[in-house]
């Protein structure tokens, strides 16, 4: 439980955006929360088949089929007829349909943002860390005074507060006007194209699961 939502990665996309005190909190409440999942299915299914094979004086399935997982459906089947083959199957549908779509989103992100956007088509080719990634120049007290990085922050630029409430004015349309701040507007507008691309390649993603799973399965 706790591996799934600490290594998994689709969800770390989530905690890049929060900030490390909320990050450490959601991932230890969301490893708490998903360890109830399995703990309390596997428990109710466990001791339902010991005690249908019990009451049957043989047990349900064969040692194999436990080993394989058959436990849960087999349960289903025996106490709820139709209706837990088909509860089984929702479950699966919806287990496999989670899954999948973080998985292809947290693909998707890697393709985007970490091997495109630092390594085919950066915004700009800084190689020092000290660099301002807006104009190129220095910054820190180690930057040269004649070639020191004078860009502020965003958070309170006044160009990019217009830019901002002109395009709330056109949230309803496809096509929106450019950003008029000179010094964060180039890379609002380079960002804005990474989140179409990155829809692209979900589409992308998606459609190369079928393909790439029918040649694993040749393959294999």
């Amino acid at each position: 439980a706790f591996g799934t939502s600490n290594v998994d990665q689709s969800y770390w996309q989530s905690s890049v955006a929060a900030k490390p005190r909320q990050g450490v909190l959601g991932f230890l409440s969301g490893g708490l929360t998903w360890f109830a999942v399995p703990f309390a299915l596997a428990t109710s299914m466990g001791l339902a088949y010991i005690a249908l094979s019990a009451k049957q004086n043989s047990p349900l399935i064969s040692e194999e089929d436990v080993a394989a997982g058959l436990v849960l459906p087999v349960v289903l089947q025996r106490l709820f007829g139709k209706a837990g083959e088909v509860m089984m199957i929702l479950m699966i549908i919806m287990a496999v349909t989670s899954t999948a779509s973080a998985e292809v989103i947290a693909v998707t992100s890697i393709l985007v943002y970490d091997i495109y956007q630092l390594y085919l088509k950066p915004f700009r080719l800084v190689l020092d860390s000290n660099s301002c990634i807006l104009c190129g120049k220095g910054r820190g007290r180690k930057a040269n005074v004649r070639d020191k990085c004078l860009c502020q922050s965003m958070t309170v630029c006044k160009d990019c507060a217009n830019d901002d409430r002109q395009r709330e004015l056109q949230a309803g349309r496809i096509f929106k006007m450019r950003y008029n701040c000179l010094i964060h507007g180039p890379f609002r507008e380079y960002t804005d194209y990474l989140a179409r691309l990155k829809t692209w390649c979900l589409l992308w993603t998606t459609l190369a699961i079928v393909p790439l799973t029918i040649l694993f399965f040749v393959l294999r």
